[in-house]
């Protein structure tokens, strides 16, 4: 029986669909918009539209279907502080609706995809384990806590098997969130000079986006994982001079110029903690196969061959020039 992903033709999602049936899995890919471009899986995954804040989409999905697990991977994440009420209707009443369709149906199990944000920014840069206490800040984070207590609710009520997954900064091909390294990145891919007064020690937890689908299929197969949390990440945060050092690997012509400190952005110190602990994941087999000098390979391979794809990268007040 096959396994729904929503969001199926987003970032995170499509890597999902593509590493589940390349694994031999039928998928169901639900999504507000087709996939971009044909899956690299082929016929294993079935395009579906449809959208999660619609209950009856959802149900309607899983019975033609005959569904029996979910990945919960569609989210609001862009734009999340000038449209709070879409992020909410995406990430707690889209979750709400897949819950209770999945409660209705009797799926077997259901994986939520939340983030590391639901641990708020930590001064102290010691590894975060799955037990700490939540201290969610923005408007994202908000609604991904309240998502997990939804989990918790329908676990403990209706004994539900949902198991959560919390990514740190996720980046790869197709990805449009400013993070430093996608900066860095951008200005080799132009040849430009980056020149910033500050941000060098600015340091953040980067998982390369098939470490994230590796992990929450992981999650997903789990025997013995209902009800579990599990921290999906790399367990190492890597500064600006780090990422710098490797683009300059990749581009030798490269040239940058960054002093020590945090990054000029409060909105982006606001993100600041340590990394995940994530010997809990390891105890179902996880392991991230990309350091930063490969993840940052794969995805310059990427981009070299999609020039228009990174000059979508936003331009906002946390894009340094």
């Amino acid at each position: 029986m096959p396994t729904l992903v929503t969001g199926g033709a987003g970032f995170v999602g499509s890597n999902i669909c593509e590493m589940l049936a390349s694994q031999g899995e039928e998928v169901v890919s639900f999504d507000l918009k087709p996939p971009g471009s044909p899956h690299a899986a082929g016929p294993r995954v079935r395009s579906v539209l449809g959208d999660i804040a619609s209950y009856d989409s959802v149900l309607q999905a899983i019975r033609k279907h005959g569904v029996d697990r979910i990945i919960a991977a569609a989210a609001k994440i862009l734009g999340d502080q000038e449209d709070p009420l879409g992020t909410f209707r995406a990430n707690v009443l889209g979750l709400a609706n897949i819950l209770e369709a999945a409660r209705k149906e009797k799926v077997e199990r259901v994986v939520s995809i939340s983030t590391a944000g639901v641990y708020g920014r930590r001064d102290d840069l010691t590894p975060l384990a799955e037990d700490l206490p939540m201290r969610p800040e923005d408007t994202y984070e908000h609604t991904k806590a309240q998502g997990e207590s939804l989990v918790r609710m329908y676990r403990e009520r209706y004994s539900l098997d949902v198991r959560i997954v919390r990514f740190p900064f996720l980046y790869g091909p197709k990805q449009y969130v400013v993070w430093p390294l996608n900066i860095v990145l951008y200005h080799a891919l132009e040849a430009k000079l980056l020149d910033l007064s500050q941000g060098g020690d600015y340091a953040l937890e980067y998982l390369f986006v098939k470490d994230a689908a590796l992990g929450t299929i992981l999650a997903l197969e789990a025997t013995g994982a209902k009800g579990e949390t599990y921290n999906i990440g790399t367990g190492k945060i890597t500064s600006t001079f780090e990422v710098a050092r490797a683009v300059k690997n990749l581009y030798p012509s490269f040239e940058y110029e960054i002093g020590p400190g945090l990054w000029p952005s409060e909105i982006l110190n606001a993100w600041r903690r340590g990394p995940l602990d994530i010997s809990k994941a390891e105890e179902i087999g996880y392991r991230p196969k990309y350091g930063i000098d490969e993840g940052l390979r794969e995805l310059d391979a990427w981009e070299r061959t999609h020039p228009d794809e990174y000059r979508k990268w936003p331009k906002n007040d946390l894009w340094i020039m």
